[in-house]
């Protein structure tokens, strides 16, 4: 333990806002703005913290690209980080999910809605 900190030292954990209070449009989708993880997750762990409110139920999955300028792309072999969560998942649709992407050194978050209601979305990008 850390002297005095009564807590173990470990890896840092960054958390990056990427979406506050964003609506989401029934059969809507939202795309994060890009996330430089190549020097946040160092050992690779990555969770989302994410909050649903409203009447919608949605996706989240993830793009990664090579390059900042290049496209972003969902690998062939990517699975989706959440489906099918409400306001009434996790607790009171507040959760936080681990996945494990394939490695790049960028990476956006998108969230879909199915076709269900609208709702509206609270997220983090967890690394470690």
């Amino acid at each position: 333990m850390a002297a005095g900190l009564g807590v173990e030292s470990g890896p840092v954990v960054s958390a990056i806002r990427l979406f506050s209070s964003s609506a989401l449009a029934k059969n809507g989708s939202l795309t994060s703005g890009k996330v430089r993880v190549r020097d946040t997750a160092i050992n690779g762990n990555f969770s989302l913290a994410i909050k649903v409110a409203g009447a919608g139920q949605v996706d989240v999955g993830y793009l990664l690209s090579p390059d900042d300028s290049a496209t972003y792309i969902s690998p062939s072999a990517a699975a989706s980080i959440v489906s099918n969560f409400t306001s009434a998942s996790g607790t009171s649709g507040y959760d936080i999910i681990g996945f494990t992407p394939e490695v790049a050194p960028f990476m956006k978050i998108f969230i879909s809605e199915d076709n269900v209601g609208t709702a509206v979305i609270d997220g983090w990008l967890l690394m470690a």
